[in-house]
């Protein structure tokens, strides 16, 4: 598998889309139809406790995080391009522009570093 240094949503692609055929390729649509769905009624589940574990809530994220990837990878859907239409940027390293813990822009940066902990094959 190749070495990606991970600055942009495209290089998070790359590495997902790596990974998953090192591990034997893409599921049926309706299999990464039935992950997704886990994977947020997983989220789901954790958001709706009493005492909410940052650690866990983010482990859950990441899975959806990288299914999510996963998806769009098997549909050719370049999701640098879909999230400039939302207004994030393409580097990693701008998205939190603000500091804020809270902001939308925070917690995109926290996930995604979760996500390349929970994904990393190296």
């Amino acid at each position: 598998m190749t070495d990606l240094t991970l600055h942009t949503i495209e290089d998070y692609q790359k590495l997902i889309d790596q990974s998953i055929r090192h591990l034997g390729g893409y599921w049926r649509t309706l299999s990464g139809l039935a992950r997704v769905t886990e994977e947020l009624g997983e989220l789901a589940e954790l958001l709706l406790t009493e005492e909410k574990d940052p650690d866990t809530v983010g482990g859950e994220l990441a899975d959806v995080f990288i299914i999510s990837t996963c998806l769009a990878n098997q549909f050719a859907t370049d999701l640098t391009k879909e999230y400039a239409e939302l207004g994030l940027p393409a580097l990693i390293n701008e998205l939190d522009l603000s500091g804020e813990v809270g902001s939308a822009s925070f917690h995109f940066l926290q996930l995604s570093q979760t996500a390349w902990q929970c994904s990393s094959y190296h």
